[in-house]
């Protein structure tokens, strides 16, 4: 990608590519860190692409950074002993409130619980599941492009969502939403 393509994807579709960022990492720390290196791989890897593809393109790259990350951490956990680190991880959810105007406080309180809850569960699902999740909800992307930026197949990104799904579900029961 050149300048010209980059500054056409950071206008827009910056918002959310960031956004998925923060949904990957938890932390606003390490989605800026994620989200500018994705846009620098993308101008070193040179490819020509638009639109929506730009678009997934990134979104891409940002996973296989994450995941080259986290496999990083997990090296280096295994090599030093581990301290405890209390970084400045988000205290509210990055899941917006889809609930349209609600008038009722109390309609409103539980929707936000139900946000918050929903939110959490997903967090805590394994990396597998929780990056296609957020690719298919956050980012709005369809399970072939999905499968094409992870390089997966249609069926497994759809097996992924429904097992990833059946999860919430459950937690969501077992900490007594009714879904």
């Amino acid at each position: 990608m050149n300048s010209e393509q980059i500054e056409i994807c950071i206008n827009e579709y910056g918002d959310d590519i960031y956004r998925f960022c923060c949904f990957l990492t938890g932390s606003r720390d390490l989605a800026d860190e994620l989200y500018q290196e994705s846009f620098l791989k993308a101008i070193e890897k040179g490819n020509d692409v638009n639109g929506l593809e730009a678009k997934n393109f990134l979104i891409g790259i940002a996973v296989n950074l994450w995941k080259n990350m986290w496999r990083k951490e997990k090296r280096r956990q295994k090599i030093i002993v581990p301290v405890e680190f209390n970084g400045d991880y988000m205290s509210e959810p990055i899941i917006e409130n889809s609930t349209p105007y609600v008038q009722n406080p109390l309609d409103s309180y539980i929707s936000n619980e139900m946000t918050d809850m929903v939110s959490k569960v997903v967090n805590e699902l394994p990396d597998k599941y929780r990056i296609v999740v957020l690719m298919y909800y956050s980012v709005d992307m369809t399970t072939q492009e999905i499968a094409d930026e992870l390089h997966i197949s249609k069926g497994t990104v759809t097996s992924r969502l429904k097992r990833a799904r059946d999860r919430i579900k459950k937690s969501m029961e077992d900490s007594g939403y009714e879904i």
